[in-house]
């Protein structure tokens, strides 16, 4: 098991399984010194929703960043630190294919939607691409009770109107007993989805700062690592994809997937 006593972490952000207190006095139960800020000596930060500025730093001290879900698999002693060390220093590159979709792998863009039918369809929408969470184990550690996540939009959102339409699109997650159950499917109501295409992905570990930011340039497809517009102003937790046009809503920019949300950039 790896030594624990004498880590150095820091903490920040809102948790949904217990309160940061309470999980600070976990982590120093385990002989874990807790800090309030980071630094180039931190080994590593615990991150929470709207996690702000302390993770922006982590990112550019290189210092790994856990999620909720992380710190739960080291607090349980599911996985060893050093294991959840490469994980969040792990991102996947993009790719599509023209063939179709493995079956029984859900990462690819239009076509129906794994976990859905006339049951938990958003009214009037058009599925835009899945993610089959279990193919990442660096997404899949941040949300361990789902097999999928999903992505539909309106008709008649592109990127530079994603922002200011209301309930334009919609972000949801599918277990497999929901897939089980409910199948790979569609709405009668539905709109029209794009044909099919095989999302590939190659996870790829980066090790300093300067490596990450080789990947966020503008336009890059991406799962996981620093969204490409992430200011120090702004909340990176959440974070799971940023895409272009290949990913279903036209105009020129990034698509950004948080767990709750899209946004766009534009150019």
């Amino acid at each position: 098991m790896t030594k624990l006593k004498g880590k150095k972490a820091a903490i920040t952000g809102k948790f949904k399984s217990a309160p940061r207190k309470e999980l600070k006095a976990r982590l120093e139960k385990l002989g874990i010194a807790v800090s309030s800020s980071v630094s180039k000596k931190t080994d590593f930060l615990v991150a929470g929703a709207k996690a702000g500025s302390k993770m922006t730093k982590a990112y550019e001290n290189s210092v790994p960043i856990l999620s909720e879900g992380y710190l739960n698999m080291l607090l349980n002693e599911e996985k060893e630190l050093d294991e959840l060390y490469a994980l969040s220093k792990t991102f996947y590159d993009v790719d599509y294919s023209k063939e179709a979709p493995t079956e029984g792998v859900y990462n690819y863009v239009g076509g129906p939607a794994p976990g859905f039918g006339e049951e938990r369809w958003p009214d009037k929408k058009r599925h835009l691409f899945s993610l089959d969470l279990s193919t990442m184990p660096a997404l899949q550690a941040h949300y361990p009770d789902f097999r999928s996540v999903s992505v539909f939009a309106e008709n008649d959102v592109d990127m530079y109107g994603i922002d200011y339409a209301y309930n334009a699109t919609a972000v949801l997650f599918s277990t497999q007993e929901q897939i089980d159950e409910i199948g790979v499917g569609t709405h009668p109501n539905a709109l029209k989805a794009y044909a099919q295409k095989e999302i590939l992905i190659t996870p790829v570990e980066w090790k300093t700062f300067a490596e990450l930011q080789n990947h966020d340039s503008f336009g890059y497809t991406r799962i996981l690592g620093m969204p490409c517009s992430l200011q120090s102003e702004m909340d990176p937790s959440g974070f799971i994809m940023q895409g272009g046009e290949t990913l279903g809503l036209s105009g020129d920019g990034l698509l950004y997937l948080y767990a709750d949300n899209v946004t766009a950039q534009v150019t």
